[in-house]
């Protein structure tokens, strides 16, 4: 199990959500509205099963998250 936490462009973070709740490799899923001041936005935070890592923090990528 890997813990991330990143942080959301406010107007991204429904989708986020969306896409971490519905894959089953992710659990204990945590969203603070304004929580981060730099770069400000929507905190998200997730625990996911190490074999699907890769294909969650792809889709992110895929959102702009990395961004």
């Amino acid at each position: 199990m890997l813990h991330v936490r990143a942080i959301a462009p406010p107007e991204s973070t429904s989708e986020v959500l969306q896409l971490l709740g519905s894959s089953p490799a992710v659990t204990h899923l945590c969203v603070t509205e304004n929580g981060a001041r730099k770069p400000s936005g929507d905190v998200v935070s997730f625990d996911v099963a190490r074999e699907s890592a890769t294909e969650i923090l792809e889709a992110l990528r895929n959102l702009g998250l990395e961004h």
